[in-house]
């Protein structure tokens, strides 16, 4: 991509405003822009500025908006606007921007080397936060962590499980910081310094054992085939078997839960019995999960009918 101020050299920087590409930082900065605007050819050249030796041009609003945004210079959207309205300027932004980004590379796709060492510290010094930081833009994950900085300068929190203090990934870090912004904050997103005090821990809910896994995957599947043949042979004896799909908006349902029946080593033939089946709604049963309607003793009595 080339520079589209006219220089006819290679477009370093990108700018989205006006949706053009540039060899320097500021379009001012182009050879062929510096020519068409030095000496003569400057269209103030030799002039005085329009408002040289005046006073009280602005009136006192204008005066009001100009102090209010030094005031501001320098200060998050969160404490200039509040969480909230911060939040929806933030979003709009993105979506703002990721449109105009939209099937063009960016300008340092495939290249190395383009930044310099000294830019790098800076970048990395300006990524990495420090408490202050952490207590100002994300209070909830301050207040409930509780962080410190060890002798090493390094942040440190607590584990989960062992309550031994240790230093978390970055992606731990965000992925943490997502979860409490969000409704998922009771998910398996609390911070453990090792992988053997998260399988241990009753908080990480991935807590399944691979080969359990593989057994209740054959249960699972075999049900599902076996509740087919009976919903052919026995669809008569469902009620309301006519609603089931995306149009009514029902679904086939195992009163005694297919987990609970692996749990509890029932055969595959019992669970998938016409009488252990119910159309309900899909919301329903999307929020039933693998939690059963009916007990042990309910199943077992109705195999008699």
């Amino acid at each position: 991509m080339l520079c589209e101020y006219g220089c006819g050299r290679e477009a370093i920087y990108y700018f989205p405003t006006v949706k053009k590409g540039c060899c320097s930082s500021h379009f001012s900065k182009c050879p062929e822009k510096r020519k068409k605007f030095s000496g003569k050819n400057n269209p103030m050249f030799k002039k005085d500025a329009w408002n040289k030796g005046k006073t009280q041009i602005y009136s006192q609003e204008t005066l009001e908006k100009i102090r209010k945004a030094r005031k501001t210079k320098g200060k998050t959207y969160e404490e200039i606007y509040g969480e909230e309205k911060a939040i929806e300027l933030k979003s709009k932004r993105k979506k703002h921007f990721s449109e105009i980004r939209k099937g063009k590379d960016p300008w340092n796709k495939n290249k190395k080397g383009v930044y310099s060492k000294d830019s790098i510290k800076k970048m990395r010094k300006s990524s990495t936060y420090n408490i202050d930081d952490y207590k100002r833009k994300h209070k909830e994950f301050y207040n409930i962590e509780k962080p410190r900085i060890n002798n090493e300068g390094k942040l440190e929190v607590r584990c989960k499980e062992c309550n031994n203090w240790f230093q978390p990934t970055r992606i731990q870090i965000t992925e943490r910081i997502r979860c409490l912004k969000t409704k998922y904050k009771n998910s398996n997103s609390f911070l453990f310094c090792s992988n053997e005090c998260s399988n241990q821990s009753e908080y990480f809910n991935r807590k399944v054992n691979p080969v359990e896994l593989s057994k209740f995957k054959k249960y699972s599947s075999m049900v599902h085939k076996l509740t087919r043949k009976t919903v052919k042979e026995y669809g008569n004896k469902i009620p309301n078997l006519v609603l089931r799909g995306n149009k009514h908006g029902y679904e086939l349902d195992h009163k005694f839960s297919i987990y609970d029946g692996f749990k509890n080593n029932i055969l595959p033939e019992i669970i998938s019995r016409y009488n252990n089946l119910q159309i309900i709604p899909t919301k329903e049963n999307r929020s039933k999960k693998s939690n059963s309607v009916i007990s042990y003793q309910e199943l077992i009595g109705g195999l008699k009918c």
